[in-house]
């Protein structure tokens, strides 16, 4: 337990950091 809260964590940063790179 934890495992998809950690995934969903690290895959909204990537997105985040994926969004600020494209603005």
């Amino acid at each position: 337990k934890g495992d998809r809260v950690v995934i969903s964590r690290l895959v909204s940063d990537r997105w985040r950091l994926i969004g600020w790179s494209t603005i």
